[in-house]
């Protein structure tokens, strides 16, 4: 949704053009025999439609970005539901302040002030990059995005607008590389086959360090993949809680189909109950790494069961409620005293212990 000061300013631009006419906000100066000098942010739109021909464009900008931030993990969540294509971008990297989450997709707005570089995809770092997916696209929007624990942003095109490759399904190949020294600004494929969304994360990832890894599947496969990866991540980092956690690991703490499904809508990942079900329950296999599938190991194995709730919901029972629960213990506890002679030689304690709850009643047996 547009911010109130977008809409402003959309309001102002629209009584401008009903004035004086749409030339006066693209044009700076007439220069005569058919040349004028554009304005910055006619010229600034203009380049965006250059940046952005193929959806494939806007994927390679946002992955590039989620790597130049540094982010070890990165998942593309990609569905089309007619000609409209949806795209989520999730990552573990730098993140973006959430008071500047909306200027991001302003033109020059960037974060390479010194770092800005040229790769084999052109210049990085001019702060267009944002501002042209969202010139292209239906919608943008970062969904969650904190410094430190990450970002997830969701675009949307029309693909009769903003065409895609019509092939979208087949898995790029890898090329095999020469042996002999080439050129420094040379470019030499990695990969072969349709230049889909597929091909364009896996250059990407063929270009950096295997420690950065990533992923690209249906919206329900990602989710599943956020799962396996994190129990992963978790399972190294035992002190990592639900709280204050990064933004990607949230799903892994999800014990219940409907708890999945709140996580994932965080995340701006839409899916069914009964789909978090069927992950909780391993039946949906989560993402090989891309580089993994190129290399041809094919499709995951299924992982093997793991208790959902160990080190990860970490329960806490408020002393209030522990107290109520007592009560409630001891009350039920009249009918086994009742017929087996017995007394209760002190309070009820209640301890939460991992994956159960340990109730304790000292007894004392009747004279």
């Amino acid at each position: 949704m547009p911010s109130n000061e977008a809409s402003r300013s959309d309001g102002l631009t629209s009584f401008i053009e009903n004035v004086l006419g749409d030339e006066s906000l693209r044009i700076e100066e007439r220069l005569g025999a058919g040349f004028v000098r554009l304005k910055v942010s006619e010229a600034e739109r203009r380049q965006a439609k250059q940046d952005i021909q193929y959806v494939e464009d806007a994927v390679c900008e946002m992955v590039r970005n989620s790597r130049d931030a540094h982010a070890q993990h990165v998942f593309v969540a990609s569905t089309r539901d007619g000609a409209r294509r949806n795209l989520i971008v999730i990552d573990d990297g730098d993140g973006v302040p959430s008071s500047i989450a909306e200027k991001v997709f302003d033109p020059r707005v960037t974060s390479k002030l010194e770092s800005m570089h040229m790769d084999r995809w052109g210049v990085h770092g001019r702060g267009m990059a944002l501002y042209s997916i969202r010139q292209n696209s239906l919608e943008s929007r970062i969904v969650c995005s904190e410094k430190g624990k990450g970002c997830v942003i969701s675009v949307a095109f029309d693909t009769t607008v903003v065409p895609e490759r019509a092939d979208q399904s087949t898995l790029p190949t890898l090329v095999e590389q020469p042996e002999a020294p080439v050129a420094p600004d040379a470019t030499v494929d990695k990969t072969r086959g349709p230049h889909n969304i597929l091909r364009t994360v896996a250059d990407i990832a063929l270009d950096c360090p295997t420690s950065q890894r990533f992923f690209v599947g249906s919206p329900a496969e990602v989710l599943a993949t956020l799962v396996a990866q994190g129990r992963k991540y978790v399972a190294a980092h035992p002190t990592v809680e639900r709280e204050g956690c990064a933004f990607w690991l949230l799903p892994t703490f999800a014990a219940t189909p409907l708890e999945l499904q709140q996580a994932a809508e965080t995340l701006g990942i839409t899916v069914s109950q009964r789909s978090c079900y069927r992950i909780l329950n391993f039946e949906v296999n989560p993402l090989n790494e891309i580089r993994r599938l190129l290399a041809g190991e094919g499709a995951p194995q299924k992982p093997g069961q793991v208790d959902l709730l160990q080190d990860r919901r970490k329960l806490k029972i408020s002393r209030d409620d522990t107290e109520e629960f007592a009560s409630l213990m001891a009350r039920d506890f009249e009918m086994l005293a009742e017929r087996y002679y017995l007394d209760l030689a002190g309070d009820v304690k209640v301890r939460v212990a991992q994956d159960k709850v340990v109730v304790t009643f000292p007894i004392s047996k009747q004279l």
